[in-house]
């Protein structure tokens, strides 16, 4: 096990026993069900859920011609209504067993989207909504036209994802490795005392 520094709430702070490996996992959690249980379940809320919201907001737009609030017009257009304000406007226009003609459509949808355990593809938290300090660096990438160059350098998933959702993936990338990049500026001062 190891002790890491991570940054919570501004704060610098020393995280105690984090495994480093599988059997350490394991010893920890006291089984292999419970590590496999705790690795489902966080993959599933930190990335399969999020797809799946996505896919099934999309699906619903299509099905109900009931489009989500936008910003703008055209490709350009933002989406700005959160999944869950979507889901209840829909509820109270379509009346409260509205959505229920529609679950044989979004249970098929959901069979057809199996979870990716790939670490690429899940990446860096991308649909938590980064802190304005880590926006910046995305608006400087866009402003200095190397957003593009950026996506590909780190292998960013922009397929089925909104702009907004590709502006926090970049975000939380940049936020990971500024955060990496500072915690070896740490460990090179230290070892130079």
């Amino acid at each position: 096990m190891k002790n890491e520094k991570r940054e919570i709430l501004g704060f610098k702070v020393t995280i105690v026993g984090i495994v480093e490996n599988l059997q350490e996992a394991v010893s920890a959690a006291g089984s292999e069900e419970a590590v496999v249980s705790d690795y489902n379940a966080n993959v599933l809320a930190h990335s399969h859920y999020t797809i799946l919201r996505r896919n099934i907001c999309e699906t619903l737009e299509k099905l109900t011609g009931i489009p989500r609030l936008r910003d703008g017009e055209g490709d350009k257009a933002k989406i700005v209504e959160k999944e869950a304000a979507y889901i209840a406007r829909l509820e109270d226009q379509l009346g409260e067993d509205g959505l229920a003609q529609y679950e044989s459509q979004i249970d098929e949808l959901s069979k057809s989207i199996p979870v990716d355990y790939k670490p690429g593809t899940r990446g860096s938290g991308s649909s938590a909504i980064p802190a304005k300090k880590w926006l910046a660096y995305y608006d400087q990438l866009v402003e200095e036209d190397m957003l593009n160059a950026f996506i590909e350098k780190y292998s960013i998933e922009t397929d089925g994802r909104s702009d907004e959702e590709v502006k926090y993936a970049v975000a939380n990338k940049a936020r990971e490795i500024v955060t990496a990049r500072l915690r070896e500026e740490e460990k090179k001062a230290l070892a130079s005392l």
